[in-house]
C-alpha cells in the first residue's frame, strides 16, 4: 500500500477477508450502534450473514479487507465496485472506536493504487445522525452530494493519474 497521506493510526493496514473472518465480521455487523446506522436497522442473521460473505470471499474482484494493527483486527471496510465508482463501507469493532481507525482504514484504501485500478470516485452512504462518519468521510476530502431518505450521499474524485 502506499503511503502519501497522514495516517492517524500508525501501523494499520488492510488484508483480504477470509472465512476465519466470518464470526467477527457478523459480530461487528450486529453490534446495536452498527445496526442503528444501517441500511437495514435490523441484525442479520446467520443465515443471511453466511450468504453475504461466501459471496464476498468469491468476488473475483475482492473487495473485503480487515483492518488490523499488529495482528488485532481492529474493524473492517468493504469497496462494492460498480462500474468506474466504488462504495465504501466501514465498520469499526466496538471496543476499538475512537482511536482513529475509521480515518485510517478510508485513507489506507485512498492510498492504495492497486484496489483503486479502474475507478474514477469513491462513494459513501452515511446516516443522517451518524455525526462521527459524516466527519470522517470530511476529513477524508469527500464532499457531500446529496440527502436521500436517512442517508447523506458522499463523494471522493480519485485524482488523475499522471499523464506521459
Amino acid at each position: 500500500m502506499e503511503g502519501a497521506r497522514e495516517q492517524p493510526a500508525p501501523g494499520l493496514r488492510l488484508r483480504p477477508a477470509t472465512a476465519g473472518d466470518a464470526g467477527l465480521v457478523m459480530s461487528w455487523r450486529n453490534d446495536p450502534d452498527t445496526v442503528r446506522y444501517s441500511g437495514t436497522g435490523r441484525q442479520v442473521t446467520a443465515e443471511e450473514h453466511d450468504s453475504w460473505m461466501a459471496a464476498q470471499l468469491n468476488d473475483p474482484n475482492p473487495g473485503l479487507f480487515v483492518a488490523e494493527v499488529g495482528d488485532r483486527p481492529v474493524g473492517q471496510i468493504r469497496l462494492q465496485r460498480e462500474g468506474d465508482s466504488g462504495e465504501v463501507h466501514i465498520t469499526v469493532a466496538p471496543e476499538r472506536r475512537g482511536r482513529g481507525y475509521a480515518k485510517a482504514m478510508i485513507g489506507a484504501l485512498q492510498d492504495d493504487s492497486a484496489l483503486l485500478r479502474g475507478l474514477r470516485r469513491l462513494t459513501a452512504q452515511v446516516h443522517v445522525d451518524n455525526q462521527a462518519s459524516l466527519r470522517i468521510f470530511a476529513a477524508r476530502g469527500f464532499d457531500r452530494t446529496d440527502v436521500v431518505g436517512d442517508f447523506v450521499q458522499l463523494e471522493w474524485l480519485l485524482p488523475p493519474l499522471p499523464t506521459g
